[in-house]
């Protein structure tokens, strides 16, 4: 992950949980560790997200009806490498 940023320098900020993608990898923790409790990733909706690609350059954001999994991989081949869905409820 990046270097800590001193946060005087921070306008504006996100973060959400779990992260979709972490350098450029799907973050396989999220369907394996938290679907066995919380079935609420694998379920098929109408899902969003935002993610940087590899320099923080390009901001990506994708809608996917699918789960999580699909989600991630949809940001992935957009070309993020670092990324997390947004809340949709």
């Amino acid at each position: 992950m990046r270097e800590w940023v001193e946060s005087e320098n921070i306008w504006n900020a996100l973060s959400n949980y779990p992260a979709l993608l972490i350098e450029g990898e799907v973050n396989t923790d999220i369907f394996t560790i938290h679907t066995s409790n919380d079935k609420k990733f694998s379920v098929v909706s109408a899902r969003h997200g935002i993610g940087l690609n590899q320099d923080a350059s390009r901001i990506i954001y994708k809608s996917v009806v699918g789960d999580a999994q699909d989600l991630a991989q949809a940001l992935l081949e957009s070309g993020a490498y670092n990324a997390f869905q947004l809340d949709s409820g």
